[in-house]
C-alpha cells in the first residue's frame, strides 16, 4: 500500500511505525469523512490560469474554504471527536497557529478545553482567534520544535492529553479525506504536489490517493533552509535542520508559520518515505510571488504554508520534462502572514521578468 507505483532509487524509504503497519487508511478516512458531515464534498477545484502553462494545467484545491481556513481544520476534527469519544476532556497540543485555531473549532463543537503552546511572538490575528473560540494560549520558544517539546511537558504537568498536530493516525484519518474527494472528483489527475510541514497532508492525502489512484506521481515540496524531509529522502539520513534565529527578527522557521518544522517526525516520516515520487524546494521569495498571483486570480491570500504547494505546481508544469500533465495542489490558510501588498507586488513583478529573459541571462 505505501510502496512507490513509480519507485526512484534516489529517494530512501525509512521504518513504517509499527501502529500503521496494515492500516487501511481508506477505510479510515472514510470514517473521518463521515464525521465531517459533508464539509469536505462543498470544497471547490478551481484551475488556475496563472500557475498553469503550455498544456500542463494545474488545479487548485481550496482548503481554505473549511472552517479556520485550513485543512487542518479535518485532522483536527477527526482527533478531537475520536477522543472525546473515549472519555478525554482536556487537551494541550503545539501549533504555529492554524492547528490550534482548528483544534479550538472542533473543542467547541464537542465540549472540550484546549491549551495551545506557540512560539513566541506568534501570528497575532491567529492567537486572537483561538482565544475567541476559548482556547488558552501559552508562548515558548523560538519556534515549532521547542513548542512541541514544552507542550508534552505541559500535559504532563495539568493531566491533559497532549494532542500532536501531525504525528498521529487519527491526524492522517482526517487529511486522507481529502484524498477520498480528490481522487472520486478529479480522476483526470496525473500529479498531486502537496507541502510538507509536520507531514499529515502528505501521509494522509497520499495513502488514500495512492490506494485508490496508484498512477499519480505524488510529489512533496518544502521551502528551502527548512527542508528535513526532502533532506532525509536524499541523504537517507533524518537530521533537524538549523533555524536562522536572530536577536533582532523572529525565528525563520516561525516566519515559514506551518511548514517551519525543523525535525522529521519518524512517524510522518516512514509513510511519507513510501508515498513520494519525488520531493523538491522552493524559495521563500518564490513562494512569497505565488501568493500575491493567487490572490489576484483567486481571491484569498494564501500564509505562506498554505502557498508551497501551489509554488511547487507552478514549478512543475513549467519543467521540460512534463507534458500534458494535470497537476492538482492543495491550497491551505487563509490568513495572511505579515507582508505588505507592495512587497508580494514587486516579488511577483520581479519573477515575471526574470521569466522573460533569456535562459542564458536570467
Amino acid at each position: 500500500m505505501y510502496h512507490r507505483t513509480h519507485p526512484n532509487p534516489e529517494l530512501h524509504e525509512f521504518p513504517m511505525p509499527p501502529e500503521l503497519e496494515g492500516v487501511d487508511f481508506v477505510d479510515l478516512a472514510s470514517r473521518a469523512h463521515d464525521r465531517l458531515a459533508g464539509a469536505a464534498d462543498s470544497i471547490p477545484l478551481e484551475r488556475s490560469e496563472t500557475l498553469s502553462y503550455g498544456d500542463n494545467e494545474v488545479y487548485l484545491y481550496r482548503a481554505d474554504r473549511f472552517p479556520g481556513g485550513n485543512f487542518k481544520f479535518v485532522s483536527a476534527t477527526n482527533t478531537a471527536a475520536e477522543l472525546i469519544e473515549a472519555g478525554h476532556t482536556d487537551f494541550t497540543f503545539a501549533t504555529a497557529g492554524s492547528y490550534g485555531i482548528a483544534m479550538a473549532i472542533a473543542l467547541k463543537k464537542y465540549g472540550g478545553r484546549g491549551t495551545a503552546i506557540t512560539p513566541s511572538n506568534p501570528n497575532q490575528e491567529k492567537r486572537e482567534f483561538m482565544e475567541e473560540l476559548g482556547v488558552s494560549v501559552k508562548e515558548y520558544g523560538d519556534n515549532f520544535d521547542q513548542a512541541d517539546e514544552y507542550a508534552r511537558q505541559y500535559a504532563a504537568e495539568h493531566g491533559a492529553t497532549n494532542v500532536h498536530p501531525f504525528a498521529s493516525r487519527s491526524n492522517l484519518a482526517g487529511t486522507g479525506a481529502i484524498g477520498l474527494e480528490l481522487a472520486e472528483r478529479f480522476p483526470g489527475m496525473t500529479d498531486l504536489v502537496l507541502q510538507y510541514g509536520g507531514g499529515s497532508l502528505f501521509g494522509g492525502v497520499g495513502s488514500v490517493v495512492k490506494e485508490l489512484r496508484p498512477a499519480v506521481r505524488l510529489h512533496a515540496a518544502q521551502v528551502q533552509g527548512c527542508s528535513p524531509f526532502v533532506n532525509a529522502l536524499r541523504d537517507g539520513e533524518a537530521r533537524p535542520v538549523e533555524d536562522r534565529s536572530s536577536h533582532i527578527m523572529p525565528s525563520w522557521f516561525a516566519r515559514l508559520g506551518g511548514v517551519g518544522v525543523g525535525r522529521t517526525h519518524p512517524f510522518t516520516l516512514g509513510v511519507g518515505s513510501r508515498l513520494a515520487d519525488s520531493a523538491d524546494t522552493v524559495t521563500s521569495g518564490s513562494v512569497l510571488a505565488t501568493m500575491y498571483d493567487v490572490q489576484q486570480e483567486h481571491g484569498v491570500l494564501p500564509e505562506l504554508a498554505g502557498a508551497v504547494g501551489a509554488e511547487k505546481a507552478r514549478k512543475l508544469a513549467r519543467s521540460r520534462n512534463v507534458a500534458g500533465a494535470t497537476i492538482v495542489a492543495v491550497l491551505t490558510g487563509n490568513h495572511a502572514d505579515d507582508y505588505r501588498q507592495g512587497y508580494l507586488a514587486r516579488k511577483s513583478g520581479r519573477r515575471r521578468e526574470e521569466e522573460r529573459m533569456p535562459s542564458d541571462m536570467a
